[in-house]
């Protein structure tokens, strides 16, 4: 948006900037931006003359302060392209994060171990980057980034297994050690008594 509203402003000389100075400068080619900001200019003087009448003269101006502006906008086209490649990239790894933090284990290992290098279950991970939506995904990030390894791995182990419990409730699973008194009881109730 930037770019094209500086480009309006200059009268649609600012977007073929960058093409026009990586071209060899040819004498019958003019540069776009000397439309915008002509460096000599005819200029008419009014000046008393020796009789006390009002004189005109033309001459030729040089406009010094045009050479600032042609440069400054030279360096502001680069500073707008490195900028729309920086945020052309944040936006990709945005969509990326978007789309693959409830989807790939790689690239949760890979997002995390940059964030937070050292050692963590990747199940842990999986189990709770499954659960969230990305809001809740991108703030576990951001804590990863500013947590210190340890504490962190915690934070996670303790998540995972808050989730686990959750989905135990929801689904009513029993632990393992329970479900087998559970159904050892149920099997000795089941049987027919011995005479």
């Amino acid at each position: 948006m930037q770019i094209y509203l500086t480009d309006w402003f200059l009268g649609g000389a600012f977007l073929g900037l960058g093409q026009s100075i990586s071209e060899p400068v040819s004498k019958d080619k003019m540069d776009p931006l000397d439309i915008v900001f002509p460096k000599v200019t005819k200029c008419i003087f009014h000046k008393y003359g020796p009789s006390g009448s009002i004189q005109k003269h033309d001459a030729l101006c040089v406009m010094a302060l045009n050479i600032v502006n042609e440069k400054i906008y030279t360096v502001l086209w680069f500073w707008f392209v490195v900028l729309a490649v920086i945020t052309g990239l944040g936006l990709v790894w945005r969509m990326l994060t978007m789309i693959l933090h409830a989807r790939s284990t790689a690239f949760n290992r890979f997002v995390f171990s940059m964030a937070c290098p050292g050692k963590y279950n990747p199940w842990n991970v999986l189990k709770v980057t499954h659960e969230y939506y990305f809001g809740d995904w991108l703030f576990l990030y951001y804590i990863a980034k500013n947590l210190d390894n340890y504490v962190f791995k915690e934070l996670l182990q303790s998540l995972a297994e808050d989730l686990e419990t959750k989905r135990h409730a929801r689904y009513k699973i029993l632990p393992l050690d329970v479900e087998e008194e559970l159904l050892k009881k149920q099997w000795d109730d089941a049987k027919p008594p011995i005479n």
